[in-house]
């Protein structure tokens, strides 16, 4: 089976990195597909916010349906992680790949997380349904490896610029 891609075009402005040296799957970052410093009041805004950056980059050719699809998921539980971290997510039927938008809020806002603190740093994960469910736990844990660090979580959060961001996370797996 090929490794998944994650496709955030247009690649040629695209900063590549492997995530985790132990999923060989490789990430395509640009500015296109980073939020930064957005100004959100609510999880619902965020999550419209990443899925419009997705179809503005041509990540995915119909926002409404995939906004839908991670409300739903959302809905079941909220998907904060901890340390003002959450990776909201969902399985769409259609796209192809693994499809990534990564938003750092200005202020952060609840995503249910396990330690009650509000998310200000949050990675959308899309993934074909057809996909097996490991490629979400893949994706979720390599995500998660930059954030076990308080040093690395603290250099995100002082990041000026969303380029800067980015080499922070590309660091972080190096």
């Amino acid at each position: 089976m090929k490794n998944p891609q994650i496709f955030l075009t247009p690649p040629d402005l695209g900063i590549s990195f492997r995530l985790s040296k132990e999923y060989p799957m490789e990430y395509e970052f640009t500015t296109n597909n980073c939020l930064f410093d957005l100004i959100a009041s609510d999880r619902t805004t965020v999550l419209k916010s990443l899925v419009n950056c997705l179809q503005i980059s041509g990540s995915i050719p119909d926002a409404s349906p995939v906004l839908s699809a991670v409300l739903a998921r959302e809905s079941v539980k909220g998907t904060g992680l901890a340390r003002g971290v959450a990776c909201p997510h969902a399985r769409i039927p259609g796209i192809t790949g693994i499809h990534v938008a990564v938003a750092r809020l200005k202020n952060p806002v609840d995503f249910e997380a396990s330690d009650g603190q509000p998310s200000k740093h949050i990675f959308l994960i899309l993934t074909d349904k057809t996909s097996s469910p490991s490629t979400h736990i893949k994706t979720l844990s390599s995500i998660v490896k930059c954030y076990q660090s308080p040093e690395v979580l603290q250099k995100l959060t002082e990041a000026e610029d969303p380029k800067s961001y980015i080499s922070l996370l590309q660091a972080c797996h190096d």
